[in-house]
């Protein structure tokens, strides 16, 4: 018997991720244009809802690494848990309240040909699958996803990004680390922030004008170090 979990959404996203998730421990295929998660991850559950809520820990790390190297934006979701038995039987449930992953289109495939003849290929989401590896032992690296999994981030999404990431013991370097601190005044007051501000209304004066970040370079900030945090690992 084996499990798979039906995955509804843009196609063109969902050849991406197939293209990539290919190992024995996760997998996912497209069969007559619908793609199903599947793997060695689901093979010791007993039943449909522990394999769902297996598959709604996967794609939480997934959607999150999707939105971090793809620039993930439409949503894909987990429509039915299928069991397939020893004869090769199909065998749905169908669950209210689906899981939710977000996409949108990424880069293309890049293929190296060496002069020994050996192909490399470079697909976009590599970077996905190594990061839901990661998450697999990591809550830290769960957390960091499950939190970048955002159609919108705020200042405070941000700050605690970045809180997670350096009490996992990453040390950033001087420059992201003068960076951060910009992004952290700025969050601070709402002269900078807003209504989003991280206080309402503070005691102490605004960050100078030179040293104010505004929310869209605070999140490209976050991006550069949850890369280079997960490729440190």
């Amino acid at each position: 018997m084996a499990w798979e979990v039906k995955i509804t959404g843009a196609p063109s996203d969902l050849r991406l991720l197939a293209e990539a998730f290919g190992n024995p421990e996760r997998t996912i295929v497209e069969r007559e244009s619908e793609f199903f998660l599947g793997g060695t991850d689901f093979d010791h559950l007993d039943d449909a809802v522990a394999v769902r809520d297996k598959a709604r820990e996967v794609i939480s790390s997934v959607s999150g690494a999707s939105r971090l190297f793809l620039g993930a934006k439409r949503p894909l979701e987990v429509d039915q848990v299928v069991r397939v038995d020893e004869e090769g039987r199909r065998h749905p449930t169908v669950f209210p309240g689906p899981a939710v992953l977000t996409l949108c289109v990424p880069p293309i495939s890049l293929s190296v040909t060496r002069a020994d003849g050996t192909v490399e290929r470079h697909l976009p989401a590599d970077p996905v699958v190594a990061a839901a590896h990661r998450a697999s032992g990591s809550e830290a690296v769960r957390k960091v996803l499950r939190l970048r999994d955002r159609d919108e981030l705020v200042w405070v999404n941000l700050t605690v990004i970045a809180e997670v990431i350096q009490a996992d013991g990453f040390k950033l370097s001087r420059p992201d680390q003068d960076d951060l601190n910009r992004l952290t005044s700025s969050a601070n007051h709402p002269e900078v922030a807003g209504d989003l501000a991280l206080h309402g209304a503070p005691s102490w004066d605004p960050p100078p004008e030179h040293k104010r970040m505004k929310l869209r370079e605070a999140r490209a900030l976050i991006d550069r170090i949850i890369r280079d945090w997960l490729a440190s690992r």
